[in-house]
């Protein structure tokens, strides 16, 4: 499947729009186009490194089938994930039996809190 470079453009800008509204700016993002379909119910996935800072948006052919109001939802969705990675690792290490520490979780918690407020009230008290 070819996509035409308005399609791109469209994704590049609601990825900058957003980058820049969820305080992601210290986030690499990419974006992986799929001619194929990864599930039938999955128009767009993503795999998020908090560590390292960046994700790998995945869209799917059955995105462009989808409003563009549905599709800048979705890459919202997937960027989102950026914000809840940390919680989300520690959550799956504890599944697994991995240790977690009480430190650990208290700043993946305030951190997560803190992203919130930002996105909630920008500009804080100044």
């Amino acid at each position: 499947m070819k996509l035409a470079q308005s399609q791109k453009s469209r994704i590049n800008k609601w990825v900058k729009k957003w980058k820049k509204e969820l305080f992601l700016d210290q986030w690499k993002i990419y974006v992986k186009y799929h001619d194929f379909n990864e599930k039938e119910d999955v128009p767009a996935s993503c795999n998020p490194d908090s560590d390292y800072m960046f994700i790998d948006i995945h869209v799917y052919k059955s995105f462009w089938s989808f409003s563009l109001k549905e599709q800048e939802s979705f890459i919202v969705h997937e960027l989102c994930h950026c914000i809840t990675e940390s919680i989300a690792s520690n959550s799956f290490d504890l599944l697994n039996g991995n240790l977690v520490t009480s430190r650990q979780l208290t700043k993946t918690i305030e951190n997560l809190t803190q992203r919130i407020a930002n996105i909630a009230f920008p500009g804080g008290l100044n």
